[in-house]
This record gives C-alpha cells, structure tokens and sequence, in this order.
C-alpha cells in the first residue's frame, strides 16, 4: 500500500489522523510517517484497513479485538483468557 494509498484509505474510511492512532495503537509519528511514505504500511494493517473498507468488519470491531488482546497479555503466560474465564469450583 502506498502513502497515497493510505491516505485515501483513512479519508474513505472517515477518520481523522486522531481516531486513526487511536483505532490502530499507533502513534502520530508512526501514522505520519505511513502518511507520508518514510515507513512502509506493514501487511497487517493494510489487512485490517482492506477488511474496513469492504465492509467486512466494522471499527467497533477492531476496538473489541484490541480490548482481549490487552486482557490476554495482562494473563499469566500460561494461562489463556478462556481459562481464566471459567468458573472456579467451590
């Protein structure tokens, strides 16, 4: 995905640099220089923005996703959120 590419992706999308940063934890400085073409818009993200742009998934969600993700790494290594998610007996 090129800058313009990018850039055209987020004005479709209606989003501000601001809700962009937000939306996909990144920083300003990281979303300028995707903007700007100085850092290559990793695979991922041009996934996540393709998905967005078909319809296929909304921002909500991506902020769901973003929300267990955090849960998970709040986890013991070994535990999964499933587990921890269980009843415990007694």
């Amino acid at each position: 995905m090129t800058a313009d590419q990018f850039r055209a992706a987020l004005d479709r999308l209606q989003l501000s640099p601001a809700e962009a940063c937000r939306l996909l934890g990144i920083t300003d400085r990281t979303m300028r220089r995707w903007a700007l073409g100085k850092t290559a818009v990793p695979h991922a993200v041009v996934l996540l923005l393709r998905l967005l742009l078909a319809g296929k998934i909304t921002a909500d969600d991506v902020r769901a996703a973003r929300v267990v993700a955090s849960l998970q790494s709040c986890l013991s290594p070994s535990a999964s959120l499933s587990e921890s998610l269980q009843p415990t007996a007694g």
